[in-house]
């Protein structure tokens, strides 16, 4: 049963290295793209351990954003506090890609609502169109058309408060047809 243990522990070290070793690697390229040269990267990044307080960081770096994470980072690069800087690192990175990601739903969101708008604009030009060209037709076939218009004016209001715009012109003329003077 011990043995068990042992070789659980021994595994569950060995997936804790790796994961390290992964962040090390990442940690490198990071440095790299900051614009360390290679030899200082890795020297760098070698100064990694997973930090139980590395969660505590990520959350200050997302209070207080990416700009001064960038800040805080050089802060702690420029004092020999490498630690430090390699956990501001990869919290900045992080937060980076989430505003990046939340600054791309945000412009899709609003792509979007313009989109909405655009089409229900449009959608509203052609109704009063057709009601303008019904209002023609039934102008030049009817005397009374200035009289229904008149007594038909809170039964229009209704309508387009109430229905689509691409009803507007067919109830309008249904309404039209069955008003007796």
């Amino acid at each position: 049963m011990a043995r068990q243990y042992e070789l659980a522990a021994l595994r569950a070290n060995a997936s804790n290295l790796q994961a390290e070793a992964r962040i090390r690697d990442r940690l490198i390229h990071l440095w790299q793209v900051a614009g360390l040269p290679m030899d200082e990267a890795r020297s760098i990044a070698a100064s990694f351990q997973i930090n139980p307080s590395w969660e505590a960081i990520l959350a200050s770096v997302r209070r207080s954003g990416s700009q001064q994470g960038i800040k805080d980072l050089w802060t702690a690069y420029n004092g020999r506090n490498y630690a430090l800087a390699n956990d501001l690192l990869l919290s900045t990175s992080i937060v980076l890609q989430e505003e990046s990601s939340a600054a791309a739903a945000a412009k899709a969101a609003d792509e979007a609502s313009t989109a909405i708008v655009a089409e229900a604009t449009e959608e509203v030009k052609r109704a009063k169109t057709e009601l303008d060209a019904l209002g023609l037709r039934l102008e030049a076939t009817d005397p009374e058309y200035r009289l229904k218009l008149d007594r038909l004016e809170p039964e229009i209001k209704r309508i387009t408060a109430t229905y689509p715009p691409s009803e507007w012109a067919q109830r309008f003329e249904a309404a039209y047809l069955a008003l007796r003077l």
